[in-house]
């Protein structure tokens, strides 16, 4: 294999959590860290709090925990320190500096998964070896990502994209740079796995990173929503060809839930996202390459982008894979994310937007800084207008509604 290259991202700042003064003991912190923990198992779940508690850190623990509550270490012979070094590299090969791929959206990504797989019609249908493959490619689906995506790699002849002839480019090497860290002794907590279940747990967990490549997101999907909306054949119990889609939809699904999270869960990620995305644009536009779509500062529409890719993207697979699983409250949220999304697109409300100087996201009065700033982001928990906002509009149409008599 190539000697590993690294790649020149756009520079970024590192945004630093606000750790409030009731967070600074050890004890503390334990305590806290342990309670955000056991309220995982909820969709409601803000993966931003464990983020703070963790030191930035919330993939190792998040990752360790779901693993001991399965009881895995006993099913599968796991070594705890083994596990422990594994996630602790993993989690070191995510760049935090990173704004949006890195290592607490892997803890979030998992997070779904893990709530996806708890859901009462997923009893008894999938496999303690399936769930821990599950949780791995969870944990490393987006490791050593540099903050751009596969298409500049491409243009840019990066030597990544010549290693993995411009297919899956960083899918590829996420999932290789990860087995990569598992080979080392001190890692390898699968040591114990008879060969069989390795295969098969090995096979699942490239066959899932694969699938977080959007470039092959229509065709995974037809094929899923054919058998489940189309034929109404899918049966992950007789096919094993429905039981390796159902596999990479989950991910896909958790990939890209933030619509579907709490409106203020769902906005941080807008606001990570959108820096990962602007410092990626001026990147092509120094270099001389065409901007990409969503990724121009000085043409960018947050709530119009957003409504795009929850229309194109999300809820053609939201509304057919929770059919599946049976999780309504994702496409309950999601609709409710849409509609605040649409008031901003239409000027009902303030939206989201970037500021006068091109350089921050506004939430209404709150600042959100981005390339260039010295201050921290708000945090999902902090105090904003757009917070006021967003609830005054999920109450609007009841009111609206009443004003004018309505009995529904």
């Amino acid at each position: 294999m190539p000697e590993e290259e690294e790649i020149e991202a756009p520079v970024t700042h590192r945004l630093e959590p606000q750790i409030s003064s009731t967070h600074r003991t050890v004890s503390s912190d334990h305590a806290l860290r342990e309670h955000i923990l056991s309220q995982s198992k909820l969709w409601e779940w803000d993966v931003f709090k464990l983020e703070e508690v963790s030191g930035r850190k919330p993939l190792m623990h998040l990752a360790y925990y779901l693993i001991q509550r399965k009881n895995f270490f006993q099913i599968f012979q796991i070594p705890s320190g083994t596990l422990k070094n594994f996630l602790i590299a993993i989690e070191a090969g995510y760049q935090m500096d990173v704004p949006y791929h890195n290592s607490t959206h892997a803890t979030d990504v998992l997070q779904a998964v893990s709530y996806f797989l708890e859901k009462e019609k997923m009893q008894g249908q999938i496999t303690d070896l399936e769930i821990l493959a599950s949780y791995i490619a969870a944990a490393v689906h987006d490791h050593k990502h540099p903050g751009v995506n596969n298409q500049f790699l491409v243009a840019t002849r990066n030597e990544r994209a010549m290693l993995y002839n411009d297919r899956s480019v960083l899918e590829n090497y996420h999932v290789s740079t990860a087995w990569q860290v598992m080979m080392q002794p001190e890692n390898n907590f699968l040591v114990n796995l008879p060969e069989e279940d390795y295969r098969l747990l090995r096979n699942q967990v490239i066959s899932m990173v694969l699938a977080t490549d959007l470039a092959g997101h229509f065709s995974t999907l037809s094929a899923f929503n054919n058998k489940v909306l189309g034929t109404n054949t899918f049966d992950i119990n007789q096919s094993p060809e429905d039981r390796a889609i159902f596999f990479r939809i989950l991910i896909k699904c958790a990939d890209v839930s933030n619509p579907a999270r709490s409106w203020l869960v769902y906005t941080s990620w807008i606001e990570r996202l959108i820096q990962e995305f602007l410092n990626q644009g001026d990147e092509e536009r120094k270099r001389g390459l065409p901007v990409s779509p969503l990724m121009d500062r000085s043409s960018i529409n947050i709530p119009a982008g957003q409504i795009g890719f929850i229309d194109v993207v999300c809820a053609p697979m939201y509304e057919s894979f929770t059919m599946v699983v049976g999780a309504p409250e994702m496409v309950t949220s999601m609709k409710k994310n849409r509609a605040i999304l649409m008031r901003m697109r239409d000027n009902e409300i303030p939206p989201l937007r970037l500021g006068e100087n091109g350089r921050v996201i506004q939430r209404v009065r709150s600042t959100i800084r981005i390339a260039g700033s010295t201050t921290p982001p708000v945090q999902p928990t902090s105090s904003s207008l757009l917070q006021v906002s967003a609830i005054s509009v999920l109450a609007r149409p009841a009111e609206d509604s009443a004003s004018k008599g309505s009995t529904e």
